[in-house]
């Protein structure tokens, strides 16, 4: 079956593990150039803004794809601070129609989804990160993703 051109085709979404750059490496190489790959969705948890934007530029500059990051959250720290330093970093990269450099996947539907709270269990403590409350409505986190930094 042909996809037309007009519908944009995400590659398999790889965590931030170094074992999911070898395994988009092995994919591409599987594929010989004939796998039609027009974005890349990504994931990432982990400690600190700098190290997310660090692996959204090097996978973007590995694989040559537009990214779209659809899975992203602290391990530790602020979470509050991290969703602003995230979208500020976000926002600053060009996007178009055209899918060019670096893209950010934002579905709003996730934030009114039926889904419970995200809770990152971390060694001693742990870290909400979900956008809605325990009562399903938009908490501070929520209201920052969707109204941005």
């Amino acid at each position: 079956m042909t996809v037309p051109a007009s519908v944009r085709l995400g590659g398999p979404a790889v965590s931030a593990r170094p074992t999911g750059q070898q395994w988009l490496k092995d994919f591409f190489a599987a594929c010989n150039g004939g796998c039609r790959v027009d974005f890349l969705p990504i994931h990432w948890y982990g400690e600190g803004t700098a190290n997310f934007d660090q692996y959204v530029q090097v996978m973007h500059n590995m694989f040559n794809k537009p990214i779209w990051v659809t899975e992203f959250a602290p391990t530790s720290g602020d979470a509050l601070a991290f969703m602003r330093d995230t979208l500020t970093f976000l926002d600053s990269i060009p996007m178009s129609n055209d899918m060019p450099g670096l893209l950010m996947l934002q579905l709003p539907q996730l934030v009114r989804s039926t889904y419970p709270p995200v809770l990152i269990q971390n060694l001693n403590h742990s870290l909400f990160v979900g956008l809605l409350d325990g009562n399903n409505n938009i908490n501070n986190l929520g209201n920052i993703y969707i109204n941005g930094a």
